[in-house]
């Protein structure tokens, strides 16, 4: 699942990010990663499926900027060559200052 934040993200303010896929979640520090290409991976991902999404970015001072929540639809994208041996059902979700995040066709 790879997540595009940069429209709520502000990496001169510092601070955290957490991402959620289903009942996975990861966090990070803003000043430690590229917010255009912020991803969580989950492995037993079989199917082309909906699934549930979150982020919640704080600020240094524990300050809320983002709390969306939304829908995702992987899509299956087969093995191709050496690099990637295996099917992957992924998607890419971009978050808005309204607060949604939506799948990105």
């Amino acid at each position: 699942m790879n997540f595009d934040l940069t429209a709520v993200v502000n990496p001169a303010a510092g601070g955290m990010v957490r991402l959620c896929l289903q009942d996975r979640c990861e966090h990070w520090d803003v000043a430690g990663r590229d917010t255009s290409t912020s991803f969580l991976t989950v492995k037993d991902l079989t199917s082309e499926r909906s699934v549930e999404v979150s982020a919640l970015v704080t600020d240094a001072a524990g300050v809320t900027a983002f709390d969306g929540r939304g829908t995702a639809e992987l899509k299956h994208y087969p093995p191709e060559g050496a690099v990637c041996q295996e099917d992957l059902y992924r998607a890419t979700v971009r978050a808005a200052v309204d607060g949604s995040l939506s799948t990105v066709t």
